[in-house]
Formats: C-alpha cells, structure tokens, sequence
C-alpha cells in the first residue's frame, strides 16, 4: 500500500519504506506478488484509471545471470499469472503504468521466490479420449524421464518419451490411434521416483 510519506510492499518478502516528509509520486495504491506452484501471481490497484492506456510488466530474474523478460498489459487488467518461472527461482517484478500521453509511472518493484516443485504425474487432457491426450507432468530437477503407456496386463503398449527434461512443467502427447479401447496406465520415471494415472481409450 502507498501513501505520500509510506509504502507498504506485500509478497512473500515484505517491506515498509518510510519517505518522512518526501512524497512519492505514483499511481500504485498496491502490488503484490504471491508465489503459487509453478507460477507467480500478480495483483495490483490504482488510484486514478482514467488516463490509462496500458501496462507494461518487466520481470528480472536474480540469479547469477540477469534475465529480463517483459509482458505488454491492458489498461483494464489488475491481475497477471505468470506461468514461466522455474521452481526455486527467485523474480523481481515492476509494473509501469503507461498513460495516454505517453508518460510511464513505475511501480516500486517487489521480489518472489518460486517453491521448490516435487515430481508429479498430472491427470492426462482429455481423458477419456479419442485418439490422442496430452500428459503433463512436474519435475523438481533436470533428469532423464521415461513415459510409457501399458495396458491392463502391464504390457508395454508404447515409449511415448525416453530424453533429459529440464526442470519445470512439461508435457507429451500419445496418440492412439492405433490402439483398441480400454483401459490403459501412464507410468513416470524419473531419476529413482515413478508415478503413474489410469486413462480411458474410447473409439
């Protein structure tokens, strides 16, 4: 929260900045940052909308090597989910107000740091499916990953994936189209842990 003499700043680092008798010109009556599984999400308010014509929301990464990504807003938007941060990773975001006349109001910037992600077989899209669904999973570190798909009897039916992923989400797809309707298990290996989902074929 601002005010001409504080600035309260939320997130998972909090801060008060005290500006005594200075006041701090700004449009920004709050940002937050919050750091969810895989995602930072964003929120913020203004105090005065109609001179509005954009945001704009610059993203620096701080660790060793400084990355910096940006991200062009609506005017109508007060809230971001960002969903290209990697596990463990520290972000620092700054959201400038862009007006009409051109003149760019940032914000002060607040910091998040990303939770550590644990392996995860996500539920595959569609399911049931016909003829291909997409599985998605979660891996907390860069590591080799094996997918495959068995039937009922456990019988290999298909390796939908055999290669090194870097950590974060990520997905395959299994088509088949070649295979008869039934009940079919996807199975996860990753490093020493495995975890596998029941899906459905239906044709």
């Amino acid at each position: 929260m601002f005010s001409q003499t504080h600035a309260y700043i939320g997130g998972q680092q909090q801060f008060l900045f005290d500006y005594n008798s200075t006041t701090v010109p700004t449009l920004f009556s709050s940002f937050t940052a919050t750091p969810k599984p895989l995602a930072a999400e964003l929120r913020w308010m203004v105090h005065d909308e109609g001179n509005l014509a954009a945001f704009r929301l610059v993203r620096r990464s701080t660790d060793a090597v400084d990355r910096m990504t940006t991200v062009d807003l609506n005017a109508s938007n007060r809230a971001y989910m960002d969903n290209t941060v990697q596990p463990g990773a520290s972000y620092e975001y700054q959201l400038v107000a862009v007006e009409r006349s051109g003149e760019e109001i940032p914000s002060i910037p607040v910091r998040v740091i990303i939770p550590a992600a644990a392996l995860e077989l996500l539920p595959n899209q569609p399911n049931p499916f016909n003829p291909s669904t997409t599985m998605g999973f979660v891996l907390p570190e860069k590591t080799r990953v094996v997918i495959t798909v068995h039937d009922v009897a456990g019988r290999v039916v298909a390796t939908v994936l055999d290669a090194v992923r870097e950590a974060g989400r990520s997905s395959v797809v299994w088509d088949g189209g070649h295979a008869p309707s039934g009940v079919y298990f996807v199975r996860l290996s990753a490093g020493k842990a495995v975890a596998s989902r029941k899906m459905v074929l239906l044709k």
